[in-house]
């Protein structure tokens, strides 16, 4: 697995930097593993992190200051209408959002919103921190324990 960090001085500057197997990207001051064989498809921050499978490829993207997690849910459930599983737990103190969307095109979506504090000007903000896996069902549905494991490795650096 690779480690990622968030920090806000990466999403200040919109960059991404790879640096050995420490990935800098995105807003936050958290950090998580990426699991092994999810890769970006180049090594800029908006290029997204595919993760293949059998049904074809899905696309992994994770942001800071997302909306607060009832408007983000709002925000995909619009977005993409189906079957929707909604959960609710804690991952290194943080409370954490979690969403499982299927549609009826044979697509899903899996998003978490992680509420968080976010470091800007000098002092510790609530914030929030997005992460949405998105593409044929049958790709994230073997890539959902990935998922959550990557979620459980969630931290404060």
């Amino acid at each position: 697995m690779k480690k990622v960090l968030l920090s806000s001085l990466f999403a200040a500057a919109g960059i991404c930097a790879v640096i050995g197997d420490v990935q800098a990207v995105g807003s936050q001051y958290l950090s998580f593993d990426l699991p092994a064989g999810w890769k970006r498809e180049q090594q800029i921050k908006t290029s997204p992190i595919v993760v293949s499978g059998e049904g074809g490829p899905a696309h992994f993207k994770d942001w800071g200051g997302g909306a607060p997690a009832v408007e983000q849910v709002k925000r995909w459930s619009d977005s993409h209408p189906g079957e929707k599983k909604l959960s609710e737990t804690k991952v290194a103190g943080f409370p954490v959002t979690r969403l499982e969307l299927r549609r009826k095109d044979g697509s899903m979506l899996l998003g978490a919103v992680v509420d968080s504090k976010t470091y800007s000007r000098g002092a510790y903000k609530q914030g929030t921190h997005v992460f949405e896996l998105f593409g044929p069902e049958k790709t994230v549905l073997a890539a959902r324990g990935d998922f959550d494991k990557m979620l459980e490795s969630i931290r404060l650096e």
